[in-house]
């Protein structure tokens, strides 16, 4: 995985991870509303039961009051059971409200004070029956005391009102809080779910551009795997992995092929594998497996192979070591299978053998070329000269006839036979290249060809020419036969005349097929007036013994081009002609500037 694909990772894992926290959030923020929602509820039952109970307690005392005051008055022991009934009553009450205000310091204080007041009322209204059970009709010991009863029972009345508005401010108080709360939670949830909605949307846009590239990459990776196996069946060669910590192997469905066996066959180990190596080869293949196991790498490792049907194959195999993405160390190998490699190696050795026996033959043919051919030519050239000489008078028209066609024939023998000496010399030399100057070896030729330049009255107009990375004896050559080429093709209309031109072009420029465009190049044009040739003959004109004219009308053995071609070839150049017939020839000859 890239650094950009693993960013895009983390991005994604981190849009999540805030969804995640978001989401928690809002189920805290949301379970928090309830919470307060229930608490609110809770306090305004809280509040109505204290409220409940106080009325309770009120109504109770009116209760007891009156139920007294019925009994005083009628004498009905009814009015009494209603005045004990209401003293059990407030204790429950009382004990109610103690229960729900336990955790108000106030409304404790504000009912121990209640508490306190009821107890003196119930203690006044006890003295009043005492004093109605003992009969005492004494108006002025009732009217205090009732006087007092109702002043306490104010009292009362007041405190139980004090208690009741502190409930309802309390409740006033805590309703505003939730109803602020419960006023900006669905903002904020609304909020926060468009976050989270957002932030899923680009999560999952993300998520579905990378699973279409990932379908895309799975698509080209199946493509490749098709085309990997392909190339393996037609390249003859198979792959395998091989996890050096857990020994696991791997081996590709054509590694199975190239052993003659159905993919999967078998299980890949290597004592399975080892089972097709050829017995003479298990140690050799063995020694590389384990520097392969030291060493983590293994080279170039060639050994044999016997099938089921008893064919003996030969591979060739390699590895090379890498770390996985979980960190484990892994080895990945290619084996191929080199049979046809080996068999055409074997016969190229053999035709390696055969040319160096024909090489010796050759040279021992060139050998006797130079010498055992040529001297009996010597031996024919002499006795034609002596009998040319001394018997010529004697002949007739007819055997004079006779002796130039045999002296002509004997000096193209010599021509032809120098000619392949120089052909062959110039195959076998050495490519040892100096940096000569090129102009000096074109001067030497023209003194080399003086007589005859003299002889063909040939103008020769030549650029000076550079120094350059050559084989000076050859190039030598090459300047030698073109010009003697010059002479042989001359108009006899006209005066003969050769213009040697030079340049140095770069590949691109050069306008030959082969030559590197980056490279540069000089570019050597021979240029005559003689009788040229057809353009349609430029390429067979360097053809060994070819020639487009009679032998009769124009000397020379069809080899001179030939070695001018080879010599251009052992420089890594280029040489091109162009004729019009009557006209002309030119010769374009191409040698690069620095030989590798």
């Amino acid at each position: 995985m890239t650094k950009k694909q693993q960013k895009k990772s983390y991005i994604l894992q981190g849009m999540f991870i805030a969804s995640l926290f978001l989401i928690i959030f809002v189920a805290g923020v949301t379970y928090k509303n309830y919470s307060n929602l229930s608490e609110s509820a809770r306090m305004v039952s809280h509040t109505y039961e204290v409220k409940k109970d106080l009325l309770e307690v009120l109504s109770s005392m009116k209760d007891a009051e009156i139920g007294l005051r019925g009994y005083i008055i009628s004498n009905d022991s009814a009015f009494l059971k209603l005045y004990t009934q209401s003293d059990l009553k407030i204790d429950n009450a009382l004990s109610k409200i103690n229960l729900v205000t336990r955790d108000n310091v106030r409304q404790q204080q504000h009912l121990d004070e209640l508490s306190t007041l009821i107890n003196a009322q119930k203690q006044l209204l006890s003295r009043i029956h005492e004093i109605e059970v003992k009969n005492v009709d004494e108006d002025s010991m009732f009217i205090p005391l009732f006087t007092r009863s109702k002043s306490q029972m104010d009292t009362i009345r007041s405190k139980v009102h004090s208690m009741t508005r502190l409930e309802d401010e309390l409740l006033a108080s805590r309703k505003e809080v939730y109803a602020n709360t419960i006023n900006l939670a669905p903002i904020l949830l609304y909020a926060l779910t468009l976050i989270i909605l957002l932030l899923m949307y680009v999560a999952y846009s993300r998520m579905s551009a990378d699973n279409a590239k990932l379908r895309r990459y799975n698509a080209s990776l199946q493509t490749n795997k098709e085309l990997t196996d392909q190339a393996e069946v037609i390249n003859h060669h198979g792959t395998w992995t091989w996890d050096v910590e857990s020994d696991d192997f791997m081996f590709s469905d054509n590694l199975y092929r190239l052993q003659g066996e159905d993919p999967q066959s078998f299980a890949p180990t290597l004592a399975n594998f080892l089972k097709f190596v050829h017995p003479d080869d298990v140690d050799e293949f063995n020694a590389a497996v384990t520097e392969m196991r030291s060493g983590g790498d293994m080279p170039f490792v060639e050994y044999r192979v016997v099938l089921k049907n008893g064919t003996i194959r030969d591979f060739k195999a390699c590895a090379k070591s890498y770390e996985a993405s979980d960190g484990s160390t892994k080895l990945l190998g290619v084996t191929t299978d080199v049979t046809t490699q080996v068999s055409n190696y074997k016969q190229l050795m053999d035709r390696a053998h055969s040319l160096e026996l024909n090489n010796k033959e050759l040279a021992a043919f060139n050998h006797m070329a130079s010498h055992d051919l040529q001297e009996p030519l010597r031996k024919i050239q002499t006795f034609l000269s002596r009998l040319e000489e001394k018997e010529a008078a004697q002949l007739a028209v007819n055997g004079m006839y006779y002796i130039n066609r045999m002296k002509s024939a004997s000096q193209r023998m010599r021509m032809l036979i120098d000619d392949l000496l120089q052909y062959s010399r110039t195959n076998r030399t050495e490519k040892e290249y100096e940096l000569y100057d090129a102009h000096m070896l074109l001067e030497a030729s023209k003194y080399d060809l003086a007589d005859l330049i003299t002889q063909s009255d040939l103008q020769i107009i030549a650029d000076p020419l550079p120094d350059m990375l050559i084989i000076p004896f050859q190039i030598q050559q090459l300047f030698t036969n073109l010009i003697n080429n010059a002479i042989k093709y001359r108009d006899p209309g006209r005066p003969a005349r050769l213009t040697i031109t030079y340049e140095k072009v770069q590949g691109t420029t050069a306008a030959v097929d082969g030559a590197a465009p980056e490279d540069h190049y000089h570019k050597i044009t021979f240029t005559d007036n003689g009788i040229g040739f057809n353009q349609e003959h430029a390429e067979n004109i360097f053809g060994l013994f070819n020639r487009l004219h009679n032998k009769d009308d124009y000397s020379g053995t069809g080899i001179g081009l030939s070695i001018c071609k080879k010599i251009v070839e052992n420089h890594d150049g280029f040489i091109k002609a162009t004729g019009s017939l009557g006209v002309g020839a030119s010769f374009v000859v191409h040698i690069p500037c620095e030989l590798l």
